[in-house]
């Protein structure tokens, strides 16, 4: 059996077919316990857009209520309708264009967590923007958690905050220190994912999404309080791959 699958608008394999089913059944992530963050931009209901199309509000889809908000309209990253492949996402279209969240102890770990991300990276700007931080210094590798780009020489993933477990893109495995990825390529969309085992220290500080560079979309962010299993991981790697037509290798 082939490792990865390649979807267009029809599902042509049993593995594909297993894909379209996770949809086809109702799967949402909040069916997997410990939710504590879904950002999900394709979502309407959920997207505060203001008159020059700038996001205001993204509601959070957990129960506990942690939307990623803007009040600066200067500040304001774009709505995306056709970002990532035909579905709407959040476009950086500037260095300081970024969301918050404000601190809350559903955020902040000492230990285990998974989340997921679904990019693209639009220009190759010689930036290191950052997705998804809480973390008060990104030089320390224990000192909060987050995901970023290298866009320079490296073009690489990176995610912190991981010590003890895995990082994935588009289902690839490596184990995690500070998590580096490369040969990610422009206008290419990405499933990332980190899971986290080992003691961090979270500090009390706003969650950001953006920032430190152009040019890039998100689509969706899925965080869990727990380090998932490989098949429940999977599970969710399932989800985005089907929903965001994106190939993941199994």
């Amino acid at each position: 059996m082939p490792n990865a699958y390649h979807y267009s608008n029809t599902f042509d394999d049993a593995l594909a077919a297993q894909f379209k089913g996770v949809l086809s059944m109702g799967f949402d992530p909040r069916q997997i316990d410990d939710l504590r963050l879904w950002l999900d931009i394709t979502n309407p209901k959920t997207l505060q857009i203001d008159s020059s199309n700038g996001i205001a509000l993204v509601q959070d889809r957990s129960s506990l209520g942690n939307n990623a908000a803007q009040s600066n309209a200067s500040l304001r990253m774009q709505y995306a309708a056709n970002g990532i492949n035909g579905k709407s996402a959040i476009h950086a279209t500037a260095t300081n264009q970024q969301l918050q969240i404000p601190d809350h102890a559903s955020l902040r770990f000492s230990d285990a967590y998974t989340m997921f991300m679904v990019v693209l990276y639009a220009s190759d700007n010689n930036n290191w923007p950052v997705l998804y931080s809480k973390t008060s210094n990104y030089g320390t590798i224990a000192d909060g958690y987050g995901m970023r780009l290298h866009l320079n020489s490296e073009d690489k993933f990176v995610s912190w905050g991981a010590q003890g477990g895995i990082a994935t893109i588009n289902g690839v495995e490596a184990s995690a220190n500070v998590n580096t990825f490369k040969a990610i390529t422009i206008n290419t969309p990405y499933i990332f994912s980190s899971t986290n085992s080992a003691v961090i220290t979270t500090p009390s500080v706003a969650s950001i999404i953006g920032g430190q560079g152009p040019d890039f979309y998100i689509g969706e962010i899925i965080i869990y309080g727990r380090a998932l299993s490989t098949a429940i991981r999977k599970q969710v790697e399932a989800y985005l791959s089907a929903k965001w037509n994106i190939a993941i290798q199994v």
